[in-house]
């Protein structure tokens, strides 16, 4: 099995966040629930997924897709009533951890 575990450090105070594929934001005042989120607690979240299916990310249409080991991801959080960029990571192949 090619399971892989991710740890995401977020900015103090963030409580929800999502993904989206590199180069895609999202849409000027959407809402926190317009697009796949998580929850963040003690400002950190965890994901597990395989290395031949990827994580599941949005698109600015509100969509989701997936992205491979190697691809870069777009980080956002829900702050203040909208959406604000936190950075960007390469998903890794392999077991680690990534300070935004």
């Amino acid at each position: 099995m090619n399971s892989i575990s991710i740890t995401i450090n977020w900015p103090t105070g963030t409580d929800s966040a999502a993904f989206f594929l590199s180069g895609e934001s999202p849409q000027s005042g959407s809402s926190g629930t317009a697009y796949f989120s998580m929850s963040v607690l003690d400002n950190r979240t965890t994901h597990n997924y395989n290395k031949d299916v990827g994580l599941v990310v949005n698109k600015r249409d509100g969509k989701t897709a997936y992205v491979l080991p190697g691809k870069w991801i777009s980080c956002y959080r829900f702050i203040n009533g909208g959406w604000s960029y936190v950075g960007e990571f390469i998903l890794p192949s392999a077991d680690t951890t990534v300070t935004l």
